[in-house]
């Protein structure tokens, strides 16, 4: 297993909250403060990797290249490039190439990326592992989502290695991403993950798309357009998704209810009014322009066996919360009290 050592101070964060699991604020803030520094870490020995291969198209555009630097200038991404090649790319550019040259950034391979893992609480999570990292954000009310592609060929690999069986390296470019998103992450029975801030981001992204679907998640990249530009990208990216569902019937996340339920919590974090919260998670039932009211898929349902429907499930879903003791109504606004200070956090 290779790990990046954390800076003295994220570190002493992460030990310090393992020693006092009492105090979630703190834990939220030193895991993704963790998980942000090293992730932008790796994106920078991938992007190392890039630059040293052979054949032109398999180094980064011009559009990576600002990915990066906007990350490391202004601490998000910013998807949409300036026009003009302003001297701070430049000079990123030249920084980059010079701490390449002077082994500061080490490269990092395809083939080492299964190894690879990531300091969480409680120890150290593989790469590929966005299911165990994702529970923790969650548990801890983070609005932070960690996205890996590919996660299964990933995650297969390290788990061959880690037994000693035989296996074909790992060769394809890992995309990754993970930041802020929005509140609803599921929509039917497909994930629906909407970024709102992307705080790092893999060199092999593909630049141009804002917006993708693979294998029951579709992903929103931090994109300026305009709203009919972007009903117009959904309306696309939502045949592909009723394509997939016709060929795997299965494919899907277990429960909606269970997702949305989560998602409301980590929503009610901020006391929130009844609006707010229809507002919020209309998408994760009606899809974000309406889709799954206009498009069918033959002989299924979007939703998971039992769960579809009969008219708009959010507000029950939260009186549910309230009755589970999970949420209470306080001056006209709803709270969820998992994630107060002084309760014990449990990842």
């Amino acid at each position: 297993m290779r790990t990046i050592p954390l800076p003295g101070h994220l570190e002493d964060k992460l030990a310090a909250s393992e020693a006092d699991p009492t105090h979630i604020p703190a834990a939220r803030d030193a895991l993704e403060l963790a998980l942000m520094w090293q992730l932008r870490v790796i994106s920078l020995a991938l992007l190392a990797d890039r630059l040293m291969q052979k054949s032109p198209h398999l180094r980064p555009s011009r559009d990576v290249w600002w990915h990066q630097y906007t990350l490391n200038t202004k601490g998000y991404s910013v998807f949409m490039p300036s026009d003009d090649d302003d001297d701070g790319l430049r000079e990123f550019r030249k920084q980059v190439a010079g701490q390449i040259a002077k082994r500061v950034i080490s490269r990092l391979q395809p083939a080492d990326v299964p190894d690879m893992a990531l300091r969480v609480l409680g120890g150290y999570a593989g790469l590929g592992d966005e299911g165990r990292i994702n529970a923790q954000l969650m548990a801890l009310g983070s609005d932070c989502y960690y996205l890996v592609e590919p996660g299964e060929e990933l995650r297969a690999a390290r788990a061959a290695a880690l037994v000693g069986l035989p296996h074909t390296p790992f060769g394809k470019g890992l995309i990754f991403f993970f930041g802020m998103v929005e509140p609803a992450t599921v929509i039917g029975r497909i994930r629906f993950v909407r970024f709102t801030a992307e705080l790092a981001v893999s060199p092999y992204e593909d630049p141009e798309s804002p917006l993708f679907y693979r294998k029951g998640r579709l992903v929103a990249r931090h994109f300026p357009g305009a709203e009919l530009l972007n009903a117009g990208l959904y309306g696309h990216e939502f045949s592909h998704v009723v394509m997939d569902l016709i060929d795997n019937p299965r494919r899907g996340v277990p429960s909606w209810r269970a997702i949305v339920r989560q998602d409301l919590c980590r929503y009610l974090r901020q006391p929130r009014t009844a609006e707010e919260i229809q507002a919020a998670f209309l998408p994760s039932w009606l899809g974000p322009h309406g889709e799954l009211e206009a498009m069918a898929i033959p002989g299924q349902s979007w939703f998971p066996a039992d769960e579809a429907p009969a008219g708009n499930p959010v507000g029950g879903l939260v009186d549910e919360l309230v009755r589970d003791g999970l949420a209470e109504r306080r001056d006209g606004r709803f709270v969820c009290r998992l994630y107060e200070e002084g309760r014990r956090w449990l990842v």
